[in-house]
């Protein structure tokens, strides 16, 4: 079946978009504290897909540690229905990921967002957000992957970047005014090193920029799946529902003082 002719141009844009990958590599903002938690959240990850693409195979061979893996997996068919330990999935699968640049990619976005927001909340707070962003992600992935007419939510899906863009979202709740720089990544491979030599621009503007792509990305999946067709394995349901979960509950952890600059700034009455 081709494509229908109305897509082509989104399928286009939303190419042309998957080719460049922005890294911030900079925010003016100063480092207080050790960020203990973002650096054990990224060693277990690490460690976890160590194990399991080395370690486990020489233990139970190939098709255990496939089968090992399978049952960490969260399939949202199987969270509907009931089948297997759907509390547990939703966890363990946000630990696991399909390859060393699906790893190194998450662990670089929790380093650069998630040491600045644990630096405000500390280790505690930090902890429960990312884990409270981890479920949002996972309940927004589980609703709109049911909602897929070809799929029904029998794909099960892995990795981090659904709490990780909570982490983003928290960010730039936060830090709205901030102003970073970003290194684009061609093909995720090759740097385009004059950025550095380009002006700082608003945090809002790089998020701006991986929403829309989410939002695409996930538009375009609906509409092929419409017409009995698969467009992308990306998540986007995950990390869209990750982003409004972490904008939305780093209000519930805020500090009082900064929770009070906040409700001045949005207009609320204080006491």
């Amino acid at each position: 079946m081709s494509t229908p002719s109305y897509l082509i141009p989104f399928v286009i844009v939303d190419w042309l978009l998957s080719l460049v990958l922005l890294l911030p590599i900079s925010d003016s903002r100063k480092q207080q504290r050790l960020p203990i938690v973002t650096l054990i959240l990224i060693g277990i990850n690490t460690g976890i897909f160590i194990y399991r693409t080395y370690l486990l195979p020489l233990q139970v061979g190939q098709p255990g540690a496939d089968m090992w893996e399978w049952y960490q997996l969260l399939t949202p068919a199987f969270v509907i229905k009931g089948y297997g330990n759907p509390g547990w999935t939703m966890i363990s699968s946000a630990f696991l990921h399909g390859s060393w640049d699906h790893l190194l990619g998450n662990m670089f976005f929790l380093m650069f967002f998630g040491r600045k927001v644990e630096d405000l909340l500390g280790p505690v707070k930090f902890l429960l957000l990312y884990f409270a962003c981890i479920y949002i992600s996972q309940l927004g992935s589980i609703v709109g992957e049911i909602a897929l007419p070809v799929w029904q939510g029998a794909i099960p899906s892995l990795g981090a970047s659904g709490a990780i863009m909570g982490v983003v979202g928290a960010y730039l709740f936060l830090y709205y005014e901030e102003r970073i720089r970003t290194l684009p990544i061609i093909w995720y491979e090759i740097p385009i090193p004059f950025i550095f030599y380009l002006p700082r621009f608003p945090v809002w503007v790089f998020i701006l920029y991986t929403i829309f792509k989410d939002v695409l990305n996930g538009w375009l999946v609906e509409q092929f799946q419409a017409v009995g067709r698969n467009y992308s394995f990306v998540n986007s349901f995950a990390h869209l529902s990750g982003i409004l979960g972490g904008m939305l509950c780093i209000y519930l952890f805020l500090p009082a003082t900064m929770l009070h600059l906040k409700r001045h700034r949005l207009g609320a009455p204080t006491r």
